[in-house]
């Protein structure tokens, strides 16, 4: 699930234990992983909340108290290692993926246990001294198991997940977004294998017959040295961003640089012709990088 290659992603658990047991877990794999929860003094939250911010950790794993106020643009993926305690905390949370417009992916993980540990803060809630009248804190508490029930219809539905968020916040969907685990049903997705089989058959049996010929990448692919070329201006991006203390993004955005290895630009002139460059950051970055695209097209040449 976490084979994201160096993408940013949050791990969402709903107790501090979990989220301390998990990002060790992730540690022990090799990944930069850092936790934030509540119990977590102040200087550690925020500098694992920068490490974050700043590419220096890959995943964040956290209770509900991370995100707010953090706009991270190119996080590819979230996942909710438990289901959130109602559908409005987990639509905020999943949507902290993919800001850059980017595809990215958000994984809920469900179980009965994670009911019963929601059930078990509502009554905590329920018995707390806190000078609130018992009919005041009764309907506090069906209100929360009302969400709940939403939440957990979610959470099991074999309906179209996008179409279930739109219409509980009362917004028209159509029948199939075609892009949730549930529209892409294992039904649908074998009959899809079967039809690429047969198209991959029928492919190569008119290769046969053809006289060899140069292929071009599949589209939204890279080749090698694309992907080299996009890894260089990565790590230019990565020297700028720690020079100035600026998170990544600020430098250029990710699709700023894909737009830069597919154009390959070798002018300033054409380097404002990409988007997400203007001229304060073409005068700040645009030789750095227009270096690294003329030493690799030279190469090549």
């Amino acid at each position: 699930m976490l084979k994201e290659g160096d993408n940013a992603g949050i791990v969402y658990c709903s107790t501090t234990k979990q989220v301390d047991e998990t990002a060790r877990l992730l540690q022990s794999r090799g990944i930069r992983a850092a936790a934030y929860h509540a119990k977590l003094d102040a200087d550690t939250r925020r500098k694992n909340q920068d490490d974050f911010l700043y590419d220096r950790v890959q995943i964040m794993v956290a209770t509900n108290a991370f995100g707010m106020g953090i706009d991270k643009p190119n996080v590819r993926f979230v996942i909710h290692y438990n289901m959130p305690k109602d559908v409005e905390s987990y639509y905020q949370e999943a949507g902290r993926a993919g800001r850059d417009g980017q595809p990215a992916r958000c994984t809920l993980l469900y179980s009965g246990t994670d009911v019963r540990t929601i059930r078990f803060f509502i009554e905590k809630e329920m018995e707390a001294d806190n000078g609130l009248p018992a009919d005041v804190k009764a309907e506090a508490a069906r209100k929360a198991e009302e969400r709940l029930k939403y939440m957990t219809f979610y959470s099991t539905t074999q309906d179209c997940l996008r179409g279930f968020l739109l219409h509980y916040f009362g917004e028209a969907a159509p029948k199939k977004c075609g892009n949730c685990s549930c529209c892409l049903a294992a039904e649908q997705e074998a009959q899809l294998q079967v039809e690429y089989s047969r198209r991959r058959a029928a492919d190569n049996a008119r290769r046969l017959t053809e006289k060899p010929r140069r292929t071009k990448a599949v589209a939204g692919e890279l080749s090698e040295f694309d992907q080299k070329l996009l890894n260089a201006l990565y790590a230019q991006r990565k020297r700028l961003a720690g020079k100035q203390n600026i998170p990544a993004f600020m430098v250029f955005s990710d699709a700023t640089l894909r737009e830069m290895v597919e154009k390959k630009p070798l002018s300033t002139d054409e380097l404002l012709n990409i988007s997400g460059v203007g001229e304060k950051k073409a005068a700040r970055y645009g030789n750095a990088f227009l270096r690294i695209i003329e030493d690799a097209v030279g190469s090549r040449e």
